[in-house]
């Protein structure tokens, strides 16, 4: 759908395009096009989604998936429970632009390495399932004195 289309836009334009990260369900539809474009020198990064995941073993294509979790909000709700608790933060745990910010790991990275584990996970789920993952209250714990 919109993804195919953006993607498939992109593709004229920038013929010299060489990979693209894609998040959420257009990551899908970028895959798609970058396919019918018979591509196959563009790289492609696509959120973990169920349907992405089930192109990618159709196609057997080389690409990898990321988490965008809805967990991330689960990570933000354990640091806050922390700083609601009194806790300090360790010295230079705030970084970014800023200084405001806390990094914490992307919870899930699919790899043609752990595919076929990660896969058989999740391949019964819908189309629409992202591959989520959080911090747990110990690991949130290790950015406090």
């Amino acid at each position: 759908a919109k993804g195919q289309v953006v993607m498939q836009n992109l593709l004229a334009t920038y013929r010299d395009l060489d990979g693209v990260w894609v998040q959420d369900g257009m990551a899908e539809g970028a895959l798609l096009a970058v396919l019918a474009a018979g591509r196959t020198d563009v790289k492609i990064i696509g959120e973990a989604r169920v349907g992405y995941l089930k192109l990618w073993k159709e196609k057997g294509i080389d690409t990898i998936g990321v988490a965008n979790p809805p967990g991330c909000m689960t990570s933000a709700l354990q640091v806050a429970v922390q700083m609601l608790r009194g806790k300090e933060l360790k010295d230079n745990v705030l970084e970014g632009p800023y200084g405001n910010t806390i990094y914490v790991p992307i919870p899930a990275v699919v790899t043609n390495e752990n595919f076929d584990e990660v896969f058989s996970e999740y391949k019964d789920y819908p189309d629409y399932y992202s591959v989520d993952g959080s911090i747990t209250a110990e690991e949130a714990a290790r950015y406090f004195k």
